[in-house]
């Protein structure tokens, strides 16, 4: 019969010649994140990298010759670790086939011994600033999946960021002005 629709394996089949379309399924949002945290990561290593590779090769720290450009990169360099760190502390205890597995292996490492209770009984909170993610067991007991090291890691390379991109912007205002050395007396 042309225009009846089946359901097979969750998803809903049209018969073929009648031009239905299928719904899109969709994604889960823990996956999603997940991948873009992941995709910024790798992304941010990469730069890691090429600056690296760069500084091997030339001997040179910067790209850049002029100080703007150098205190841009600096900048640049600070978020790449800054990423880096989000995804460590995003992706931490990240599991979304057994979403409480982590808080459980975490709580057996701090000598909790075997936790044997349903999943119900634990409670997974995520935060973004500070990076975060926080299981609350029934009896009142909570572990703290985010290494202590991410957040003042996080916080440093960010106020560097900010800093290395205020001194860019002040260079190149003082290189437009004509001041020597792009304004600064190091440089």
């Amino acid at each position: 019969m042309p225009g009846r629709t089946s359901v097979a394996s969750g998803r809903l089949a049209a018969a073929p010649g009648t031009g239905a379309r299928r719904p899109q399924q969709g994604s889960s949002p823990i996956l999603v994140t997940a991948l873009l945290t992941a995709a910024l990561g790798l992304l941010a290593l990469l730069f890691l990298l090429v600056k690296g590779v760069h500084l091997l090769a030339t001997r040179r720290p910067a790209l850049s010759t002029s100080p703007a450009g150098r205190r841009a990169e600096a900048a640049g360099l600070c978020l790449s670790a800054a990423a880096l760190l989000a995804a460590v502390g995003g992706l931490t205890g990240l599991n979304p086939a057994h979403p409480v597995r982590p808080c459980v292996e975490a709580l057996a490492e701090q000598g909790g011994g075997g936790y044997r209770t349903p999943d119900a009984d634990i409670t997974v909170d995520r935060t973004l600033l500070p990076l975060s993610v926080r299981c609350e067991f029934a009896g009142g007991t909570h572990v703290e999946l985010v290494p202590a090291w991410v957040n003042p890691l996080l916080a440093l390379s960010l106020a560097g960021a900010a800093g290395c991109a205020a001194g860019s912007v002040r260079a190149a205002s003082a290189a437009r002005r004509g001041a020597p050395g792009g304004g600064h007396p190091a440089y």
